[in-house]
Parts: C-alpha cells; sequence; structure tokens
C-alpha cells in the first residue's frame, strides 16, 4: 500500500499542470527570498514546461498510440488524454534533470555566495565550518541536491512503467524527448537576465495593484457597515 502511495505522489509531482504552477509560483516568489540568477532559471523552466506541454499534446495525437490494456481500469492522479507515446512524465522529468546540470555552474554559485554563508549563520552557534572545509561543504550540498533530482527523475520514469501507465518504449522515447527540450529550451528560449527582472517587476507590481485594490475595496465596505450601524 505504501509503495503504491509512493509511486501516485512521484505521478502527482511529475503533472505538467502541477510543474508549470510551481515554476511560476517561484518566479513570482518576492524579490527578497531569490536571487536574480535562480529567479531566471525558474523562468526558463516554466517556458521549457509551457513547450513539453505543447509539444508532446502534439506528438501524442499524431501517434495515437493507446495506453496499454492493464491500464484501462486504472484511475488516472491527472488524465489529460488517452494516448501513451510518448510519455509526458519523462520528458518532464528528464527535462527538469537536464535542465538543472546546465545550470549547475549556477548551482554552484548560489551555493558559495548564499547557501553556505546562510547555513554558517544559522549553524555559527552549534557548528564551526573551517574555512579549509568550506569548498567540500558547498560540494555536499550540490551533491545532495543532485541526488535528490535524479533520484526524483528515474523514480517517476520508472513508475510509468511500473503503474502500467505506459509501455517501455514510450518512456525511453519521453526520456530522450525531455534531454532534447531542455537542451533546446537552454539555448533558444532562455531570455537574459534584465529582461526576467522586468518581467518579475511587472508581475510583482500587478499583484500588489490588486492587492491594495482589494483590500480598500473590503476596507470601505467595513467602514461602510459602521456608518450604518452608528445610524
Amino acid at each position: 500500500m505504501f509503495f503504491y502511495v509512493f509511486l501516485r505522489s512521484l505521478e502527482f509531482s511529475g503533472d505538467g499542470l502541477f510543474l508549470i504552477t510551481c515554476a511560476a509560483a517561484t518566479y513570482v516568489a518576492p524579490k527578497s527570498k531569490l536571487t536574480p540568477e535562480v529567479r531566471i532559471f525558474f523562468f526558463n523552466l516554466f517556458m521549457a514546461y509551457v513547450f513539453d506541454m505543447i509539444f508532446v499534446s502534439i506528438v501524442k495525437k499524431i501517434v495515437r498510440r493507446p495506453r496499454p490494456v492493464y491500464n484501462r481500469n486504472h484511475f488516472l492522479t491527472m488524465q489529460v488524454d488517452h494516448w501513451s507515446f510518448p510519455s509526458g512524465h519523462s520528458t518532464r522529468a528528464l527535462l527538469v534533470y537536464t535542465t538543472f546540470w546546465l545550470y549547475i555552474p549556477m548551482w554552484r554559485d548560489q551555493s558559495h555566495r548564499s547557501w553556505l554563508p546562510y547555513l554558517q549563520q544559522k549553524l555559527e552557534r552549534r557548528v564551526n565550518i573551517l574555512n579549509e572545509f568550506v569548498p567540500t561543504a558547498e560540494a555536499i550540498l550540490i551533491n545532495l541536491i543532485a541526488s535528490i533530482v535524479t533520484g526524483w527523475a528515474i523514480a517517476t520514469t520508472s513508475s510509468r512503467i511500473i503503474l502500467g501507465r505506459h509501455f517501455f518504449c514510450d518512456v525511453i522515447a519521453g526520456a530522450l524527448l525531455g534531454v532534447i527540450e531542455a537542451v533546446f529550451a537552454y539555448y533558444f528560449l532562455t531570455i537574459p537576465i534584465g529582461t526576467s527582472e522586468a518581467v518579475h517587476r511587472k508581475i510583482t507590481g500587478a499583484f500588489g495593484w490588486v492587492e491594495n485594490s482589494t483590500s480598500q475595496i473590503f476596507h470601505g465596505k467595513k467602514l461602510l457597515v459602521h456608518e450604518m450601524a452608528k445610524r
């Protein structure tokens, strides 16, 4: 039972709408929460997800290969279509994996400039990290994150076969397609940091305007209620 729940959680984590929402929500997070480099990573990941969902949907409608017979009575977490080739979860899993490794220089820089100093500050009273050990600590941190991403990608692609959602060749084709999509997005869909920051300011500014307008509307209603109560 636990294994099945685990597989279903992997299925949900690789859903396209879920990943697009996560990437978009992370990108529009407050400016103080993320550096511009990390923010542009999630913007480009968002664009790659959108491209993936459009492209995979087109390929599926062209090939129109039915899902495995033993999958017919299974309830899918979020079934968008009935076609099996290629596996969309596999394309997205390898898309995340490949994109992460393409940005590995940026992650190393983030580890050196942001993450490790933050951990040192939080743990300064408990753990004293020697300067000589800093490169090793950075490598351990990056390798830990890389192991999590790699493990998730392998588990997600494998779960598509174990759950009976796809044939083996669907998963292999999806994985290869995910790698190609990641490389394509990295070289052709990437935007400059300045553009990313300008888009972020526009979006957060719009959110701020909506929040202020909503607050004023409800505040005005409260004042009207108080005036009517006085009468």
